[in-house]
């Protein structure tokens, strides 16, 4: 769940991938992911998240919630060629508005081929879909490739927040990012949020949304219905910040 700062209600989620396995239990995300996009099996895989995050989406809004619902995209699926097309059949098969589905993506990303990446954000931009860099900070991309991309949303990593209330270097970064994003009219997301000093810290910095165990951990849709539930002024919300 992604929470808003300043009036602490619940304006988007995160579709994270896990893998229970009924032999080998947990598998970290970071082992199976990278083994898919060494196989070329990232493709099938990334379709199988945007379908189930877009049927997640729809279940929500039986439930009577709207949210935005956010996806990380491998670098792998930027360079494919019918990458755009594939997104937006999924948005009309589901018929989900363009700007309710935020697609995440790593400033490494936009490194690998940069005038091909741009080209297809552009196109889907101008469609309506969202798009946010992901671990803001901790990749080479460089700030004209930022001024290109048609980004709505930055996500601070999680390692400049976790030790902010602390660490004066970290805050002094988290404060020239949120500075930068407002001049762009970009939003900030502050990742990591672990205990209520952080949330605090984002407040007083002006961060906009914030994520993290502090707030909730990963959740399975009907669990996270539950807790959506069990929150006050929760049961409806349409919020936009775009």
């Amino acid at each position: 769940p992604q929470v808003c700062t300043t009036t602490n209600q619940v304006v988007g989620v995160e579709a994270l991938l896990r893998w229970d396995h009924p032999f080998l239990g947990k598998v970290p995300p970071d082992e199976f992911v990278t083994l898919s996009e060494q196989t070329g099996m990232i493709k099938h895989l990334s379709r199988w998240v945007c379908d189930h995050a877009a049927m997640d989406f729809v279940r929500l809004n039986l439930e009577g919630v709207s949210l935005k619902m956010s996806i990380n995209i491998s670098p792998n699926n930027l360079l494919e060629d019918n990458f755009a097309g594939s997104m937006l059949s999924i948005l009309e098969q589901y018929q989900i508005p363009a700007g309710q589905f935020c697609v995440e993506i790593t400033e490494t990303a936009v490194m690998l081929d940069p005038d091909r990446v741009i080209a297809s954000i552009d196109f889907l931009t101008q469609r309506g879909v969202i798009f946010s860099i992901d671990d803001f900070g901790t990749g080479f991309s460089s700030l004209a490739n930022l001024k290109r991309l048609h980004v709505k949303q930055i996500k601070i990593d999680k390692d400049f927040i976790i030790n902010i209330e602390n660490n004066l270097e970290d805050e002094a970064i988290v404060k020239a990012t949120i500075e930068m994003a407002n001049c762009l009219n970009v939003q900030t997301v502050g990742e990591g949020v672990e205990n209520y000093a952080i949330v605090e810290k984002l407040r007083g910095l002006g961060c906009h949304v914030m994520q993290g165990y502090f707030i909730a951990k990963p959740l399975p849709i009907d669990e996270l219905i539950d807790w959506l539930a069990s929150r006050p002024h929760q049961t409806k919300l349409i919020q936009h910040f775009y």
